[in-house]
């Protein structure tokens, strides 16, 4: 039998707006997306109904920045699943104690099952699930096998209208580790990195952040003599760059230093140097 597909006139294509959720964080939701309401307010954040990766080296910090990221929208009332198959439910409970204002809604499951991960969703109903890693879980080494489990994650995520976040890790050059598919069909690139070597571009924008003014060629000339002198700025600082988006604008970035408590603290966005 013939598969039949459908072919729909441009008038005929019913529009639908893509809902967001904060990450908590303002400077993050500005660099991940917008959408516009009829009424001319603005939702940012992260796009409910679709799936993220967040990759990077090790010593980036991607749990313990996620850990933050639940920890704000744990204090919206948000309701998170949080899949922790890297190390044991009571050692995550360790690095956020303190910091959730809701337990009850907050789940951790250790599972490392697909379809497990699945009937968790259906049951507890989050807004956001996160998976730390992608890579621990069950038969998602080739091609085929990781198609099939963001196939399965994203029909329950259109269905609960949640996002998801995936935890990826890294080569030692700079590409996710598995099968490439899965940086095909996931619908953000996220990617944190050590800001050992900031470029001119990042250190205009920065001089500019602390100087409250904009970024011009007069700018960047002064960022490339006053070197040596704005590179302390960028000490033990990390860079959280947006790569494929396909539901906002590609390349925002924010720069951010960890703390021992608090969660991260955000140095400048390339999003409000563009005024957006």
């Amino acid at each position: 039998m013939t598969n039949m597909q459908t072919i729909w006139r441009y008038d005929d294509i019913p529009y639908k707006e893509v809902e967001r959720i904060s990450t908590g964080y303002d400077c993050l939701d500005l660099i991940l997306g917008r959408t516009v309401l009829p009424d001319g307010t603005q939702k940012l954040g992260l796009p409910l109904g679709k799936q993220s990766s967040w990759s990077g080296a090790k010593g980036t910090g991607k749990t313990r920045v996620l850990s933050a990221i639940v920890a704000r929208m744990n204090a919206e009332g948000l309701r998170v699943l949080f899949v922790e198959n890297e190390v044991p439910p009571y050692e995550f409970k360790q690095w956020v104690k303190g910091t959730i204002t809701h337990p009850e809604n907050l789940w951790i499951s250790d599972s490392n099952d697909v379809d497990n991960i699945v009937k968790q969703v259906r049951q507890q109903a989050p807004n956001v699930l996160v998976v730390d890693s992608f890579s621990m879980l069950k038969k998602i080494k080739t091609e085929d096998e990781v198609e099939t489990a963001l196939s399965k994650l994203r029909q329950v995520a259109e269905q609960m209208n949640c996002h998801q976040i995936f935890v990826a890790h890294q080569t030692k050059a700079g590409t996710v580790k598995g099968p490439a598919s899965f940086g095909h069909l996931v619908d953000t690139e996220v990617e944190l990195s050590k800001c050992e070597t900031p470029s001119i571009r990042d250190l205009a924008a920065l001089f500019a952040e602390k100087f409250s003014c904009s970024v011009d060629v007069n700018i960047r000339q002064l960022a490339r003599t006053e070197h040596d002198k704005l590179m302390p700025l960028f000490q033990g600082c990390f860079k959280m760059l947006i790569g494929k988006n396909r539901f906002g604008p590609s390349d925002g970035y924010v720069i951010f230093r960890h703390r021992e408590t608090g969660g991260p603290e955000f140095v400048y966005s390339s999003a409000m140097r563009e005024g957006k």
